[in-house]
């Protein structure tokens, strides 16, 4: 799962007698990270009965910054509200995922206005950066088909960016700055 991803997990309650059961009790499922007892519940939405299905739950997660998510952490997902049949299940690990600090292998994107030799503003970036610094460290490369003939296969390390679906890219030095419509590879 890549940081402000939502990711969906199902479940199952059953009876003792093994039959699917609804999940009572104002029930919640939180989020520990790794070894931590301090667990997150903000971009948790429980769905009891999912689809109408007696037994079958939902917990959709929103793992941003904002909601106290971290690259590279593990998570489990564990019920800290709620009973099947009358009997508590607070405990219950109903999910594990874990945050990667990557996004897909190959990005594309288009040059936005306003870039300098060190800064590429992006237009469009596709996928777009899940968290702040997440293309640090890779490669951006400007296609044969950009209008800035300088820039045509010419490529530069990322040394940072912002995060959002139009993220800037500071860069070590190119050659000249890109303009509006450029568009780029991210490796």
């Amino acid at each position: 799962m890549v940081l402000g991803d939502t990711q969906n997990f199902k479940f199952t309650t059953v009876s003792t007698a093994g039959a699917p059961t609804t999940l009572a009790g104002s029930p919640v499922v939180a989020a520990y990270p790794d070894g931590s007892t301090t667990e997150i519940t903000a971009g948790i939405t429980l769905t009891v009965d999912f689809d109408a299905r007696t037994g079958m739950h939902n917990v959709a997660v929103v793992a941003t910054e904002a909601n106290g998510y971290a690259p590279g952490v593990k998570y489990a997902l564990v019920v800290t509200a709620g009973t099947v049949g009358g009997t508590s299940i607070v405990g219950y690990i109903v999910g594990e995922f874990t945050i990667d600090n990557k996004v897909d292998l190959v990005v594309d994107g288009v040059v936005g206005s306003g870039s300098s030799q060190t800064s590429v503003v992006t237009s469009t970036c596709t996928p777009n950066a899940g968290a702040t610094d997440c293309f640090k460290g890779r490669i951006i490369i400007f296609l044969r088909n950009t209008t800035t003939t300088a820039l045509r296969n010419q490529g530069t390390d990322i040394t940072a960016n912002t995060s959002g679906a139009t993220p800037t890219l500071t860069v070590t030095a190119l050659t000249t700055a890109p303009a509006s419509g450029d568009r780029f590879r991210i490796v």
